[in-house]
């Protein structure tokens, strides 16, 4: 089973595992939120706070739509982690081979639904008319490229599974770098609109993803797939629709609490709009490790699963969990202290009322970060775990908090219901994902799947 730089997480200390398969993700994590830092400010201080706000507007619009085809591909290679776990060979190749077929099916269906009614969306959310048409254009990009993220996406993860997380970083740091620069050259050089932003991304995936199956073809033999590995049956396709349809849906649930929530800022104008676009920007920051130690979790709890380790699990959960909650006091501190510094990053100092909106909302969310910690750690090993269904319970939790704060809050208290929307969305989530990983880890224990 050894190739070129996978590696096996079910020997050895679990948190020395955990920590140097998160590096390379909390690395490339750090590249993105560069890129996005940098995408950011080129728009916001060249582009304007309106085209700011355009970008921020369509965010999760285009997170509905990717986000069901990214949880999909998360949860098929759940199944290629556990099989990699087992040292199934064959398994691998197969289960990379109905990952494919399923992830670029649905890329493709919904990269032709969306463009059509990218405007009509928007519109529906009450995008300010004085943003909507940058909106637009930037969001028919984005779809139009489905296939493309999709692509990058999905290679990243098949790699990831074999315990593989330095080579995605390799071609994440790539496509950063090349976003930067073409952004760069067409907002700055050229003087395109927000739509180059788009452009750039969707050119640099694209780019990043040739070369990682370059890669894969001389690197990694375990993914040479042979002919026999192509007869791929219904009983493959159902097996990793089984945990990967209801991560994908669980996304698209989420997103669409996101949805609502835009929905209901939207009507706050474009000054609200900004700020949360903002506030979001630097939270992503502090999020960030806790979703890279949420990703190795997942993959770790997933191989050991494969491989019948279930004290392991615990084990690992355990040490991550103190590692995690850890990194989220840090995050907590630094955004309810520093997150008015933090915001003039992408917003001037002149815009004194976007700032003040910024830091509150930052102060507010930053005082549950040890919540988002224990959402991402548990979600990951459930996941992991191939419960796909039992992990929908989170998302559908999250996304009724979500509909009550654009509902019913945003109405009663404007901007300040927009700033309560993830805490109480967190806690809700949080809840039953931890209730359901003490039941489903009793039951493993006592040899019950």
């Amino acid at each position: 089973m050894a190739n070129h730089n996978t590696r096996q997480m079910t020997l050895g200390n679990p948190a020395g595992k955990i920590i140097l398969f998160t590096i390379p993700l909390l690395i490339g994590n750090l590249f993105q939120q560069f890129h996005s830092i940098a995408d950011t400010f080129v728009i916001g201080r060249i582009l304007g706070v309106h085209a700011l706000a355009a970008v921020g507007s369509t965010g999760s619009v285009f997170f509905l739509v990717f986000g069901f085809v990214a949880g999909v591909s998360s949860g098929a290679s759940m199944i290629t982690a556990q099989r990699f776990g087992a040292q199934d060979e064959v398994g691998v190749r197969r289960s990379v081979i109905a990952s494919v077929l399923i992830c670029l099916s649905f890329s493709v269906i919904l990269s032709i639904v969306s463009i059509p009614f990218s405007r009509t969306i928007l519109e529906l959310m009450r995008t300010p008319a004085d943003i909507i048409d940058d909106a637009h254009s930037f969001l028919m990009v984005m779809c139009a490229g489905m296939v493309a993220f999709t692509m990058f996406f999905f290679l990243a993860n098949a790699l990831r599974a074999l315990g593989d997380s330095k080579t995605p970083l390799i071609f994440l740091i790539i496509a950063s770098l090349l976003n930067i620069g073409i952004n760069f050259v067409l907002i700055l050089g050229f003087r395109m609109g927000v739509h180059a932003a788009a452009w750039g991304t969707l050119l640099a995936q694209l780019l990043s993803s040739l070369l990682c199956l370059v890669y894969i073809k001389k690197k990694v033999p375990i993914l040479h797939m042979r002919r026999e590995d192509l007869r791929i049956n219904k009983e493959d396709i159902v097996i990793h629709l089984r945990v990967a349809l209801p991560i994908g849906i669980q996304m698209s649930v989420i997103s669409i609490g996101a949805v609502m929530l835009q929905f209901a800022l939207n009507g706050l104008g474009a000054l609200a709009v900004a700020a949360f676009t903002t506030a979001t920007r630097v939270e992503q920051m502090m999020v960030m490790p806790l979703h890279s130690f949420g990703a190795a979790i997942g993959t770790y709890s997933a191989q050991n699963y494969g491989a019948r380790k279930i004290g392991r699990i615990s084990k690992g959960v355990f040490q991550c969990g103190l590692i995690m909650v850890s990194i989220a006091a840090i995050g907590s501190i630094i955004n309810i202290f520093f997150g008015y510094q933090l915001a003039t990053i992408f917003i001037g100092r002149d815009e004194t009322e976007v700032l003040l909106m910024t830091q509150y909302y930052l102060r507010i969310n930053g005082t549950f970060l040890v919540v988002v910690a224990f959402l991402f750690l548990f979600r990951s090993v459930i996941q992991g775990l191939g419960k796909g269904v039992a992990a929908l319970s989170s998302g559908v939790m999250e996304l009724l908090m979500r509909l009550f704060a654009a509902f019913v809050l945003v109405r009663m208290l404007a901007f300040t219901g927009v700033v309560w929307a993830g805490p109480i969305a967190w806690i809700g989530a949080a809840i039953p994902i931890i209730v359901v990983y003490v039941i489903s880890m009793r039951k493993l224990t006592r040899g019950v799947n």
